[in-house]
């Protein structure tokens, strides 16, 4: 069962790290064969409640892009590729998505938004919008395993 991966996840950092913890499972794409996705569990042995362990399940392809802008969240730009564009071709979207990061002054959001971009569309479409060398100048180009 995978929520038990998530319960081991958080005891681990929670554990080792005694950090306060959100946890959330963020869905990139609308699952074609899933109807409920679970949010957590309840734990019972013989009628005794033991544990209640719950997380957030967040569905990026529901989500409007434009207030994460808005709000300045710059952590979430990368995953607006993700996000609702109503009214935009893919191509229109990409490069608005792009546009949003280019002016960052690290160019690892530029590198993370391609990379989600390759989740979802074409390589071709990407490679017609791409600036190689804001992507290239990322860290996480340079150096993708420090």
């Amino acid at each position: 069962m995978k929520i038990w991966r998530m319960v081991r996840y958080y005891s681990y950092l929670y554990w080792n790290e005694e950090l306060p913890i959100y946890q959330v499972v963020a869905l990139l794409k609308e699952p074609e064969d899933i109807k409920k996705i679970a949010t957590g569990i309840n734990s019972d042995v013989y009628d005794e409640h033991l544990m209640n362990y719950q997380y957030k399940v967040i569905k990026l392809y529901e989500m409007d892009k434009y207030p994460v802008l808005k709000e300045k969240n710059s952590g979430l730009y990368p995953l607006r590729v993700f996000m609702r564009h109503e009214g935009e071709s893919d191509l229109q979207h990409l490069e608005e998505c792009l546009n949003a990061v280019e002016n960052i002054e690290d160019p690892d959001y530029y590198f993370l938004t391609v990379e989600c971009g390759k989740k979802l569309y074409r390589t071709d479409l990407i490679g017609r919008i791409i600036k190689e060398a804001i992507y290239m100048s990322s860290v996480l180009y340079k150096h993708p395993y420090e």
